[in-house]
């Protein structure tokens, strides 16, 4: 009967043990004040701009726009990747895919620029049909219209099992992230619940795909250093962000620098000095409600990581009045550019 009661109450107190494990890592007990010194202007247009990538010689940024509010309640809707020049102060939106009769559920968006004399490319997961895909386009260099995109190829793949993000090494090459292994069933449910490091990255070579890097809890947004000599990937499980160095003696990543963050992050983006800018969730309960309630207010955070020191440090916090559920942020010069998972508007600020 004794052994019985121990029993009883090692079972109980890892049991409350597991629920606070949960709940600290769902962000239940972390609190986001507004702290941003610059002024914010909403821009209408580009719902559901859970990425983003600024073109930094042209001053042009891309969207992977999808209003998940609407999808969510089941209604039929069209995704799109948006431009907007950031050179205008009275450009609006441009959809550069409405003309070319590609279904698109857009997510993670990356842009190629040639090192040669030809176009750049931009390269964009697909969830359309409920099939995963990367597509290729090339970009036209004389303007911004709605023709600016021509469509250069699908890729579609097994080992593409959850697609998030990706980011592109070559004109038909990258890498991308699976955010998860299991995508249903129990299996899926405990590898959430219990950010198991399970998750991957893969590269396709132009040809085939091959894991790159395993052993990730939730891997999420993914960024390479301007030489290509570091990969940058964000672990939502842990809450930190994996600078991994390449092995020239094999190709592939050295063990990783571990970076932790205040928050789950999700898209990282890289600044012209080499720094990062990284969108962070800090209540991923109230995330996951955000697709159902348009009126949700869901805390938005951007932290900039110095990678010579590896300090963090917060570059916009605002409880969600302003923006919710922040995804991903980027600067041109003094504009500071952020988009949202399902927030219908995008925010330009001009920075402090």
């Amino acid at each position: 009967m004794q052994r019985l009661k121990q029993f009883s109450g090692i079972l109980v107190f890892m049991t409350i043990g597991l629920a606070i494990y949960i709940l600290w890592g769902q962000g239940l007990f972390t609190h986001v004040e507004d702290d941003f010194g610059g002024s914010c202007t909403p821009i209408a247009g580009a719902p559901g701009s859970e990425d983003l990538t600024i073109d930094q010689v042209r001053g042009i940024v891309y969207f992977s726009s999808m209003d998940r509010v609407k999808q969510a309640q089941g209604l039929a809707q069209r995704g799109a990747i948006l431009a907007l020049d950031l050179n205008d102060p009275d450009a609006s939106m441009i959809d550069l895919t409405t003309s070319l009769g590609l279904g698109l559920v857009p997510h993670g968006i990356s842009l190629w620029k040639n090192p040669l004399f030809g176009p750049d490319r931009l390269f964009v997961i697909n969830h359309f049909g409920g099939r995963h895909s990367v597509e290729i386009f090339e970009i036209d260099a004389d303007g911004l219209t709605t023709h600016s995109l021509t469509h250069v190829s699908t890729v579609r793949g097994s080992a593409m099992v959850s697609p998030n993000d990706l980011v592109a090494v070559s004109a038909n090459q990258f890498l991308v992230t699976n955010d998860s292994r299991w995508t249903e069933g129990n299996l899926a449910l405990m590898e959430k619940v219990l950010r198991l490091p399970v998750s991957n990255v893969v590269y396709y070579n132009g040809v085939r795909f091959s894991e790159a890097i395993g052993a990730i809890a939730f891997a999420n947004g993914i960024n390479i250093s301007a030489d290509g000599q570091q990969l940058y990937l964000a672990s939502m499980g842990t809450g930190s962000v994996l600078v991994f160095d390449r092995d020239i003696t094999n190709g592939g990543y050295k063990s990783p620098w571990t970076i932790s963050v205040p928050g789950q992050p999700d898209n990282i983006e890289v600044m012209p000095d080499g720094s990062l800018l990284v969108g962070l969730h800090t209540k991923m309960l109230s995330l996951m409600t955000s697709m159902l309630d348009p009126e949700a207010v869901i805390p938005s955070r951007i932290v900039r990581i110095d990678l010579i020191n590896g300090d963090v440090s917060n570059v916009y916090d605002n409880s969600g009045t302003q923006i919710a559920a922040a995804s991903v942020a980027s600067i041109y010069q003094e504009k500071l550019i952020i988009g949202a998972i399902a927030d219908p508007d995008i925010l330009i600020c001009n920075m402090p």
